[in-house]
């Protein structure tokens, strides 16, 4: 499949988003992609009379905190590390909805004609293994780890500064937090980094509604 299909085959599930989804979950690896993932989406929901401003973009992040950035990269490793060949190609085959146990794991991803699947994550997949000069089988451990989303590590402000970052230079309308670990990295991140986001004021110190909806609309 070339690029130019690729381009193709993604055009209608992001024009259904653009023309009716009040919220997207997106997972780009990057801040440059997010931007241009950004730009793409909120120019077809202007094209489709909508405001753009309606329908809030969420980027996936997996945050990975410490006290210190010694000690966030010393987590991040130990995470890292915790990996296992078989559990990360199955979770990628999953996600992409075919069996990459049949492909050579020593190529590189780009090299190898893969075809069908999930278009959105096979993209995610690309556009990571191209950037990195990443093998299949160093694909799947990437994506078992944090599904190619950018890991940020560093201490609590380090965290804030990307997420700002992020948020200030258009890649993105908030974002979903990708834990490493259940539930130890949201309680780092909540209890770290949150307060710093309230300080400058990019997070709710309340909720405004009663209900979900209300909340994520008001956010």
């Amino acid at each position: 499949m070339g690029p130019g299909q690729g381009a193709v085959r993604i055009d209608p599930g992001r024009n259904f988003a653009a023309r009716w989804a009040e919220m997207i979950f997106t997972l780009q690896n990057d801040l440059p992609e997010m931007q241009a993932f950004y730009t793409d989406v909120k120019g077809r929901m202007a094209k489709a009379g909508r405001d753009p401003n309606d329908c809030a973009i969420l980027v996936s992040v997996d945050p990975i905190v410490g006290e210190t950035e010694e000690i966030a990269l010393q987590k991040q490793f130990y995470i890292n590390n915790l990996v296992d060949d078989e559990v990360a190609i199955s979770h990628a085959s999953k996600h992409l909805g075919i069996d990459l146990s049949q492909y050579p794991m020593d190529k590189p991803l780009e090299d190898l004609e893969i075809e069908g699947g999930s278009v959105g994550a096979l993209e995610v997949m690309k556009n990571a293994a191209k950037a990195k000069g990443l093998t299949l089988i160093e694909l799947c451990r990437t994506y078992s780890i944090s599904e190619s989303c950018p890991q940020l590590v560093g201490t609590p402000e380090q965290i804030a500064d990307a997420l700002c970052d992020m948020f200030e230079n258009k890649g993105c309308d908030g974002f979903i937090i990708s834990p490493a670990t259940m539930p130890g990295s949201i309680e780092e991140f909540n209890r770290m980094v949150v307060p710093i986001l309230q300080q400058r004021g990019l997070f709710r110190t309340a909720y405004e509604g009663t209900t979900l909806r209300a909340s994520l609309k008001a956010s």
